[in-house]
This record gives C-alpha cells, sequence and structure tokens, in this order.
C-alpha cells in the first residue's frame, strides 16, 4: 500500500468541494510537492509578465502565491475580462487576469485552470 492510500485511511482526502474522494479513485492520485508547483507559477507569472510588459522581472522581485478563495465577483471577471488564456481556443489550460494596483504599483494575477477546479492567485511587489 503506498503512502496516498496510507494517509487516506487516517485523513480522508477531499476534493475541491470539500466532499470525500471514494477510495477507489485514490489509486489515481498523484503527490505532488507544493513548494514545486509554487515554483512552477512564479515562472508562468515571470513569463506571462513579459509577454504583457515586454521587461524581464529581477530574480529579486518577490512573488507570492496564494490559493486563497476566489469570489463569485473574481470569477466572473476572470472569465469575462481574462486578458488571456494559455491553450488553444478548444483546450485552454488556464485563462487568465492581472491588475496593477496604483498605490504601490503591485500587480495581481489570477489563473484560473480548465474546468475553474484549481486556481491560483500571485502577486508580484514592484
Amino acid at each position: 500500500m503506498d503512502v496516498i492510500q496510507q494517509y487516506h485511511k487516517l485523513n480522508p482526502l477531499k476534493d475541491f468541494d470539500g466532499k470525500p474522494i471514494p477510495d477507489e479513485l485514490i489509486p489515481y492520485a498523484l503527490p505532488l510537492e507544493s513548494d514545486r508547483i509554487c515554483r512552477v507559477i512564479k515562472k508562468i507569472i515571470r513569463c506571462l509578465y513579459f509577454k504583457h510588459f515586454k521587461f524581464v522581472l529581477s530574480p529579486e522581485i518577490e512573488i507570492s502565491i496564494s490559493t486563497e478563495p476566489l469570489t463569485e465577483v473574481e470569477v466572473e471577471k476572470i472569465v469575462i475580462e481574462h486578458k488571456g488564456f494559455v491553450g488553444n481556443k478548444v483546450d485552454n489550460l488556464f485563462i487568465y487576469w492581472f491588475d496593477q494596483q496604483e498605490k504601490d504599483g503591485s500587480i495581481d494575477w489570477i489563473l484560473l485552470f480548465q474546468g475553474g477546479f484549481k486556481y491560483f492567485r500571485a502577486t508580484i511587489k514592484m
């Protein structure tokens, strides 16, 4: 029995809606390191920043990542006012939205992945 199945027996894994994942689906679960996912999201944000602003962010620029829940207003804004998407028009991998804050120059980004089941917030502190 692998580590994920052992963990699931002690602390049932849940889906994005908080419902327990059925035991028969656990063998298909893949362990992912959150640090690695955050590093990939930061690289994506840096690439999108360059695409839109034609400027390479210094490695010293801080990018913070969060999975804080989105409000209905935010989801609507992303879907209607998104700045772009990654993937093709049929199978988008994710859509994204960003907004530069006037008060401190920081830029808030939201990446909404296919199906809307996973999203990430990122903030670039300038």
